[in-house]
């Protein structure tokens, strides 16, 4: 039987890779899944879980970080040292530059989010359990087929903005279709996992409301995913879900399994990496 990692080793992962000056999240993400990979393949049951970690890191180091550095020094040592270290220059400060733009731009726009979701969609006095209570019957009436004596997978993946809210937030049609495509590939990855899990829980793409906007972007997520049912009007979930976490705010998205009485059994506390997180959780199920 393959070695499973525990949530706690997980953990000692992630924030060794923050420790050694990864700040970019998406890099953390690959490189905690890739390290991951690689200690269930060698790690067995009874074995130190620290000195394992030790040397799997130091033979990717040896195998792959030495080999970058390697080619890079010889380049730099060539005859066009001078042009190759000016043009680095010149890449560098431009991206240094980009980068500080777009992230200003994105955490403002983040608070503005943030800001307008807890005025607009928070209930304050909502418990999770008048939420299940909702989604419950909302399942029984619109899919009765619907397996309930399963989990529930409950995924709160994005938001779709309607034209006045992206007004709002001075999102043009390219950041529009760009988040559209990346909320899709997104969806698409939660499919796949509901397709390979689907016997142990039900996998529900939550909406908070259900205007045109929501409408529209169902309608084109159901042509490109057949594992996953989508249900509108979940802010009373969403709410108590966060209620319950004692966090006065919305925070999208957001991963939660719950049992056939409505109490979480698992909740992500990664929620960027939330898929990556929800197949670890269900791959331990089945051990």
């Amino acid at each position: 039987m393959p070695y499973s990692l525990s949530e706690e080793q997980i953990d000692f992962i992630l924030n060794d890779i923050k420790i050694r000056g990864i700040e970019i999240e998406k890099l953390q993400i690959n490189l905690l899944d890739h390290v991951c990979c690689l200690l269930e393949e060698k790690m067995n049951e009874g074995d130190d879980f620290e000195a394992c970690y030790k040397r799997t890191i130091e033979e990717f180091h040896e195998n792959n970080l030495s080999e970058l550095e390697k080619e890079t020094k010889g380049l730099l040592r060539s005859k066009h040292y001078y042009t190759i270290k000016n043009i680095l220059y010149i890449v560098f400060i431009a991206s240094l530059s980009y980068n500080i733009y777009a992230g200003t731009k994105m955490a403002i726009r983040r608070i503005d989010e943030n800001k307008f979701m807890n005025e607009n969609f928070l209930i304050k006095d909502a418990t999770l359990k008048e939420g299940y209570e909702g989604l419950n019957n909302q399942l029984k009436s619109q899919f009765p087929k619907a397996p309930l004596n399963n989990y529930i997978c409950v995924c709160f993946l994005s938001k779709p903005m309607s034209i006045t809210e992206r007004e709002i937030f001075g999102m043009d049609t390219s950041e529009t279709n760009r988040w559209q495509i990346q909320s899709i590939q997104r969806y698409k990855r939660l499919d796949s996992l509901a397709g390979v899990h689907g016997e142990k829980a039900l996998f529900v793409a939550a909406f908070q409301n259900s205007d045109y906007a929501t409408g529209n972007f169902i309608t084109e997520l159901k042509t490109q995913t057949k594992n996953l049912i989508y249900v509108t009007e979940q802010n009373k979930l969403l709410s108590g879900y966060m209620n319950s976490k004692k966090i006065n705010c919305i925070t999208i998205p957001s991963y939660f399994v719950l049992d056939q009485t409505g109490k979480i059994v698992y909740d992500c506390k990664y929620p960027t990496a939330g898929i990556f997180f929800l197949s670890l959780y269900f791959n331990r199920l089945s051990k």
